[in-house]
């Protein structure tokens, strides 16, 4: 943004609290906080050019940044209890699928095959939910 050499002058009906409230409009382009600005719109493409005291920007994108805190932190929340849902179900599904599995198992065993070599099988098993594979066979 290319900047004026003269800067234009403060808003009216407003007095500067940093200037002994004297009006803005007679001392804001007076002053170094009275700084040229550039803001983008919610749509990125809208531009807004101005004059802006640097002590009121800040507050207010203060209170900005604060808003959009609390907003990430809920959204975070609710990702978090999905994928905390998400693991019950598949805990429920491992667990079912486990009880089909345990009479498979137990034949195995009978005809001398180790459980641990068949569980260790199982878990690199892609389709298990929660498997340790992740597709590709070894």
């Amino acid at each position: 943004m290319q900047v004026n050499s003269v800067k234009p002058a403060g808003p009216d009906g407003e007095n500067c609290p940093h200037m002994g409230g004297r009006p803005c409009n007679e001392v804001c382009h007076t002053c170094t906080m009275w700084m040229p600005i550039r803001e983008h719109g919610i749509d990125g493409k809208t531009i807004t050019e101005g004059f802006e005291c640097a002590h009121k920007i800040t507050a207010f994108g203060t209170l900005k940044v604060a808003r959009e805190v609390r907003q990430n932190c809920a959204t975070t929340d609710k990702v978090k209890n999905n994928v905390d849902r998400l693991r019950e179900t598949m805990g429920t599904e491992n667990l079912k699928i486990s009880a089909l599995l345990k009479p498979v198992f137990e034949v195995l065993a009978a005809k001398g095959v180790e459980q641990q070599v068949l569980e260790n099988q199982l878990q690199r098993h892609p389709k298990l939910i929660g498997g340790t594979n992740d597709g590709h066979e070894t």
